[in-house]
């Protein structure tokens, strides 16, 4: 008669052949305390990053430094309004702690930070530009209205949802643009840890 097999007995034999890389494992391990001080220190939760760098062996330090790093890059982004400045100046005091080159990481933060401003300034001007444009459409939009009701309604580009349609269209194809440059920030920063 055939034996029934309890599940344990079932997982021991499937995992039988497989092994465990302990050095992956640590390093994985490394990298996930990286990103976890580096958001610490963004969310201002710790203070004293320095000093806790200073706790991991030469050995440790790149997995450190690498999880921390992508913490940090993955926290910049385009700015959704104009004095949201303020975090690019966090995250750029984060990245001091682990950046080679200060030279190279300051020029880079400095022209990010340049980008955002301009970001906003397209921004703002494309919706300016998309308002004029399309005000000829909203006034034959109120002329309808008037005629449909006999009341005089006064109708902002931003209750339109075509209006809303078409701001949004082009605001995603200028933050693809701004995107891509970001992009290679990010890349040129990854290079000085």
């Amino acid at each position: 008669m055939a034996k029934i097999k309890s599940a344990l007995e079932l997982a021991l034999e499937k995992t039988e052949g497989l092994s465990i890389d302990r050095e992956k494992l640590k390093q994985k391990d490394l990298k996930e305390k990286g990103q976890r001080l580096a958001s610490s220190l963004i969310s201002g939760a710790e203070k004293e990053g320095e000093e806790k760098l200073k706790e991991f062996s030469a050995e440790e330090l790149p997995y450190i430094k690498e999880g921390f790093a992508e913490i940090i890059l993955s926290n910049i982004r385009l700015p959704l309004y104009i004095n949201s400045d303020n975090r690019l100046d966090q995250l750029e005091a984060a990245f001091a702690l682990i950046s080679e080159r200060d030279d190279i990481y300051r020029l880079v933060f400095s022209q990010i930070g340049q980008l955002f401003e301009k970001y906003v300034e397209d921004i703002q001007n494309l919706s300016e530009a998309l308002k004029q444009q399309y005000m000829p459409v909203l006034r034959q939009k109120q002329h309808q209205i008037r005629q449909q009701t006999g009341q005089d309604i006064a109708l902002e580009p931003e209750q339109d949802p075509e209006f809303m349609e078409l701001l949004s269209r082009n605001r995603r194809a200028l933050e693809e643009q701004y995107s891509e440059v970001i992009a290679q920030a990010k890349a040129e920063l990854k290079k000085v840890i």
